[in-house]
């Protein structure tokens, strides 16, 4: 645990113990569980809190470096919640559990290239639509707009369909 810790001070010993099901020890006053530590270890890095380390045969004890995947935490949620049906109250218990957390840079990459090109459901455009309808945009995100439709041309349907979502007259609705 030596290369954990800022190098100018040995650790001393270490005892492990259990955290709800899983090992973790003490670091400066912190937990860190044992299957991180294996992980950032053999990786040579620190992980971010959004990384998550899968347990392949779903032994949690189990923290050989062959039993650990690291992945991100949407595609960890996906691994052990697809097929699943969720509550509405479980949803919204997960949503108001991720707010205020701050997505680095690095992530919101990688989610908008898995995204791009991806069309969205008539369903999922109206809950966007409803997510984001009285929102004040800040100057700097309008600008960022303006900029990603620079170039962009806009069918007379579509410029339309923006003029009378605009005035209220229709729903307004988010296009892929």
């Amino acid at each position: 645990m030596l290369w954990f810790g800022d190098g100018n001070r040995p650790f001393s010993k270490r005892k492990i113990y259990l955290d709800g099901c899983y090992p973790a020890v003490a670091i400066d006053r912190k937990r860190v569980y044992v299957h991180r530590l294996i992980a950032m270890y053999t990786q040579r890095e620190r992980f971010l809190p959004t990384t998550y380390c899968h347990h392949i045969d779903g032994n949690v004890l189990n923290a050989s470096v062959a039993n650990i995947k690291t992945m991100p935490s949407g595609e960890h949620s996906a691994l052990h919640l697809s097929g699943k049906k969720l509550s509405d109250e479980t949803r919204r218990k997960m949503s108001e559990a991720k707010m205020g957390h701050e997505v680095s840079v690095e992530s919101r990459r990688r989610i908008g290239a898995a995204q791009k090109g991806k069309v969205l459901s008539r369903e999922t455009r109206r809950k966007l639509s409803e997510s984001l309808t009285g929102r004040t945009l800040s100057d700097e995100h309008r600008r960022k707009l303006s900029e990603s439709h620079k170039g962009k041309v806009f069918t007379a349907e579509h410029r339309k369909h923006i003029s009378e979502a605009r005035r209220g007259e229709i729903e307004s609705r988010c296009r892929p």
